[in-house]
This record gives structure tokens, sequence and C-alpha cells, in this order.
């Protein structure tokens, strides 16, 4: 399905205190709206987006983008699919099992989730066999499904759901496996913990991109994750980072008034600091 695009609901103009009148844009409503600025007077995309509106032509999110920066937004990154079944046991206890995803060295057992409604909902991670948890649970319902399934979703999972295993998703499992163990950080991303527990595969895949390829690109993908959350509100690879090297850039890429990039980092950690912040953060 395409994602649904949200329609631009007003542009208007606002002149501040000092004289200097921008160009805004209201993109939908209510609790999923937000206000967007996109120029000053006299910028040409941002008063052509503002003429249009005005003509009645109906604009979108993406129109609003464009007469921001100039140019069409970069696209979304694709996330892989992370295949998940719901099952629940005999006395209706939500679980979700990650077929692909191993929760040991070999890829013998996957990552499962026990789903607790009350007193207070919560997930618990946990280590699991497929095998048995298929033998000794049932379907869960589609309607069921949905607390256990938003929840997994606001970890960061980007679900697929299946009704059953299969050989193939056994031995993606056993060749995921194998893929970590030869990762130089093995043993601190299975150390790592966020505010909800083990990371999650997209996390880790973020992580291993810019340690085995530091970029600008990788390294802005990841600076944010956070990998002990015990240290204050959760202590992230880039403050790992400037605590084994306090010489390290304490601010990250700068931006103008439409929030486009206009300096990038000033500094990129090497593979080496990488991996000396992610040993300390995890140990």
């Amino acid at each position: 399905m395409a994602k649904r695009e949200r329609p631009v609901t007003n542009v208007w103009k606002f002149t501040n205190d000092g004289g200097q009148t921008f160009i805004f844009a209201e993109i939908g409503r209510g609790q999923r709206g937000y206000t967007m600025t996109i120029g000053m007077e006299g910028d040409q995309e941002a008063e052509d987006l503002l003429r249009a509106f005005n003509d009645g032509i109906r604009l979108t999110e993406r129109d609003a983008e464009i007469a921001r920066s100039g140019k069409d937004p970069v696209p979304e990154r694709q996330y892989p699919k992370d295949i998940v079944i719901f099952r629940k046991y005999p006395d209706g206890t939500p679980v979700a099992i990650f077929p692909e995803i191993p929760a040991d060295v070999d890829g013998s057992l996957c990552v499962a989730y026990m789903y607790s409604p009350l007193p207070e909902e919560s997930l618990r991670q946990d280590a699991a066999s497929c095998t048995i948890v298929m033998r000794e649970t049932e379907p869960l319902p589609r309607g069921e499904s949905k607390a256990i399934k938003k929840s997994l979703e606001y970890l960061g999972y980007n679900l697929e759901v299946k009704s059953d295993t299969t050989p193939e998703m056994l031995h993606r499992r056993r060749v995921e496996a194998t893929r970590r163990q030869a990762s130089p950080a093995f043993q601190e991303l299975e150390m790592a913990r966020n505010l909800f527990g083990g990371l999650s595969p997209d996390i880790r895949r973020r992580l291993e991109a810019a340690i085995e390829n530091p970029t600008e690109e990788t390294w802005d993908d990841a600076h944010t994750i956070i990998l002990n959350p015990h240290e204050g509100m959760g202590l992230t690879l880039w403050q790992a980072v400037i605590a084994i090297d306090p010489s390290f850039p304490q601010s990250g890429p700068s931006t103008d008034y439409r929030g486009r990039r206009v300096s990038g980092w000033p500094q990129i950690p090497s593979r080496d600091l990488l991996l000396a912040a992610l040993r300390y953060a995890t140990h």
C-alpha cells in the first residue's frame, strides 16, 4: 500500500518583531498535524507555494518539502522486514516469535516477546524454541494481536506477519547467527541495551554499518542509538565516543532557517574509536 500523503491545510505569512516575514505551512490537522517553516518573504519557492494554495490547488506534504528545500526530499530509508508470528498460550498470554532472528550463538533459538496488558502493559524479551512455541500455542486472532503488534512497532520492528514457520526461516536465522558472530563487535552488540531491552535487528544493522564503513551517512544514522539505559537518560553511541575521546566534537551538523543542512559533521569517528565506544558502553 502506498504511503498516504498528508495535505497542506494552510499557508500564511508572519512578520516577527524584527521585521522579518516568514512563510509557514500547516501539514495535516489535529494531533498528527504540524507547522513547517517554508522560507522567507521573497523566496521564489515559498511564494509559489503560497500562491498555489491561495489559488485552491491541492498541495501535499511533499510539495511543502520541495518548496522548503528547493529540491525533492531525500527518500525514506527502506527498512528490512522482520517476520513475526503471533500466538497465544492456553492461559491466553500472547507471544510473538521472530523465526528469522537468532537469540543464541548458533541460531537454535529465536527471539520472542511475551506480552502482558495488565496490571501495566509490558513486553518481555526472551529466547525461545520456535518448534516448542508453535506446538504449545494456538494462533492469536488478528483482533487480539493489535496491542502487541503496536508495542513491537514502537520498539522499531518493521513487521511482516506470518502464520507459520518454514525451513527457509530456520536457514535464514542460522545464517544471521553466523554473520553476527563474524562481527568485530559481536559481544558488545549482544550486551547492549536500550530503554526497552535488547537491540532490535534494525538498530544492530545501523551500528554494524557505522563500524564496517564509518561515513557521514552511517554515523548520522547511528550516533543517537542508546547502548546503556542506566546512564542518565541513556548513554548514546555519540556520548560513548566523547567519553573515549573528549576532543571529539560535541556539536553536529548545522542547518539554516529552512531546516536544510549547511554543514556536515566536523569529524567522523574511526572504526577503532567506535569499537572502543561500544566496549565502554557495555562493560
